[in-house]
């Protein structure tokens, strides 16, 4: 069984260039395709503790800069949007969502992370 990622595990690839990996899903939000690449900015950690059960939910937000792979990163783009008719044919940049530099949403402690440092 493998152990959860920590803080320092996401904190070493703060400034480095990364992969996404098939772990993306563990993402709350993203526009990310497995092998796009991004430089990691930066890392914050939000506690939450909405639960009335006194559960905290630890939110890790990811900064990211896609701007020196964007030639690279937009032939890897999947057309997942939905254009006016309704047909899942767009991608994120054409459908108006990508953003030279994002944040990325990981809740709680999963397994993997979902990006690499790049070789």
């Amino acid at each position: 069984m493998s152990a959860s990622i920590t803080k320092e595990m996401l904190v070493a690839h703060v400034g480095k260039t990364v992969v996404f990996n098939d772990k993306l899903e563990d993402l709350e939000t993203t526009y990310a395709e497995v092998g796009m690449k991004a430089i990691v900015s930066g890392i914050d950690f939000n506690i939450h503790n909405d639960d009335p059960t006194d559960n905290t939910t630890v939110v890790h937000v990811i900064h990211v800069n896609y701007e020196p792979f964007e030639e690279t990163n937009h032939l890897l783009m999947k057309a997942n949007y939905y254009d006016k008719s309704g047909v899942p044919r767009l991608t994120a940049l054409e459908a108006g969502w990508y953003k030279k530099r994002d944040t990325l949403y990981l809740s709680g402690f999963p397994e993997q992370i979902p990006f690499q440092i790049a070789e």
